[in-house]
């Protein structure tokens, strides 16, 4: 049973303005939108019932590689990864390369020059916007250690960098960490924070966008906040389901948490022996259509598999079943 993603994959352009008025700098240049795909063929026949290792497989070796988002295609992956252990991460690209049948060797994004931790990168669908989260100072008030950014595609046309400096998202940061940024075509901002006055660790907060604005983040609550560290959201693109992880079980984990009809949030449950062990699994991210999950596991870098063959569509429709 394919479990099918790819409503709502839209997203991008009706963000424009949203973001474009956070003042993103440069012209408003979009990449063409692309088919939802997945991975290209070659590197897609990889993938099959138990996970494989990006790095050394379709991505060249001596990388550190701590978070991965793929374009719609699947032939751009931009990395939050670090070229030495123990380095400082910083956001790259790598290019699809049909000869070598493998991505080509990352280069880092020119605003990401490993001065600060620049991590959690996240493509809006379309290609228009680069959201991450990064420790570097902000000059908004009100912002901590770790924010929100984001920056903008200006095409690289007219001498222009490929993408404008990076800008603190208004109203979503606060005064301590905030990151993990995950968008839904509705253009509401999922994301994971440590805000003063929580008694618990890291927890799950979302920013609805209204009239073209984000609203003060809200937490989602019951039955998703625990009193463990709550982290890394991905929102699927139509907010039919939530992946994220969590050391409510003892180590990280993933977890798959349905919305109900009338607005609130089922019971999150782990996603199964397929993905999780005794390390720590965190970083859960889905391919354009849902064929593939990404993700981080402690001691072993980024990891992927085939949602169908591993069976974690099984995992997944039962969950929603038994609601």
């Amino acid at each position: 049973m394919r479990f099918d993603i790819s409503r709502g994959l839209g997203a991008g352009l009706g963000l424009m303005f949203v973001l474009a008025a956070c003042e993103a700098p440069g012209p408003d240049v979009i990449p063409p939108t692309t088919v939802p795909g997945d991975l290209p063929a070659p590197a897609a026949q990889l993938a099959g019932a138990e996970d494989r290792p990006l790095v050394g497989t379709i991505l060249p070796e001596s990388l550190e590689v701590e978070g991965v988002t793929f374009s719609r295609n699947g032939e751009t992956v931009y990395l939050a990864a670090a070229t030495e252990e123990g380095g400082t991460p910083r956001i790259m690209r790598a290019e699809w390369d049909d000869e070598s049948e493998a991505f080509g060797d990352p280069v880092a994004v020119h605003f990401s020059t490993g001065e600060f931790p620049d991590n959690d990168p996240f493509l809006v669908p379309d290609g228009s916007y680069l959201l991450f989260t990064s420790m570097r100072p902000s000059a908004q008030p009100g912002t901590g250690e770790g924010n929100v950014w984001v920056a903008q595609w200006q095409g690289n046309d007219a001498g222009l960098a490929d993408w404008s400096e990076p800008w603190a998202l208004p109203l979503v940061n606060s005064g301590s960490w905030d990151g993990a940024p995950s968008l839904a075509s509705s253009g509401n901002l999922y994301f994971s924070t440590r805000r003063e006055g929580l008694d618990r660790g890291r927890e799950l907060y979302r920013s609805e966008l209204e009239d073209g604005a984000w609203l003060a983040p809200e937490p989602l609550g019951e039955p998703l906040a625990s009193l463990a560290d709550d982290i890394d959201p991905w929102i699927a693109p139509d907010e039919s389901f939530l992946l994220f992880s969590s050391d409510r079980g003892g180590a990280f984990d993933l977890y798959v948490a349905f919305r109900s009809e009338v607005g609130g949030w089922f019971e999150p449950l782990p996603l199964g022996d397929a993905v999780n062990t005794e390390a720590d699994e965190t970083a859960p991210t889905l391919s354009a259509t849902g064929e593939f999950l990404f993700f981080h596991r402690e001691g072993e870098g980024v990891r992927f598999i085939s949602v169908e063959e591993s069976g974690i569509s099984n995992v997944l429709a039962q969950a929603r079943e038994s609601y």
